[in-house]
């Protein structure tokens, strides 16, 4: 069977990343009201020639996608990096209501009276 051949005509960046200084998104789940739980993903602060001081917290940045029934995922953003790489962590929410975990979850927002023009169909 022959292999595929691929040829890049044209590349969308010239940016380069060393990977080093990528933060990749750990799927984090947080307590909120009523003993219930919100999702989100949590970006560490990443770059290889800095670090904080024992100890210290970093600053923290929590993103919020529009909604109400959208959804934040891990692909890959370059404002997110921007911060996390200059020692900021960011918590990118998916707050009761967004997509992706269900009806139940989904419906949380009803509990608002936004139900009175919604439909679940």
């Amino acid at each position: 069977m022959a292999r595929a051949r691929f040829d890049v005509l044209r590349r969308s960046t010239e940016l380069s990343f060393d990977p080093e200084d990528l933060s990749i998104p750990e799927a984090i789940e947080f307590p909120t009201e009523n003993g219930l739980f919100a999702h989100a993903f949590y970006y560490r602060p990443h770059n290889a020639d800095h670090s904080l001081p024992p100890g210290e917290l970093p600053p923290l940045i929590v993103k919020s996608h529009g909604g109400p029934t959208g959804a934040t995922t891990s692909s890959f953003s370059l404002a997110i990096q921007y911060w996390t790489s200059r020692g900021f962590a960011v918590v990118d929410v998916n707050y009761g209501g967004s997509t992706g975990y269900g009806r139940r979850y989904r419906e949380r927002l009803w509990v608002n009276g936004a139900s009175s023009t919604w439909t679940t169909a």
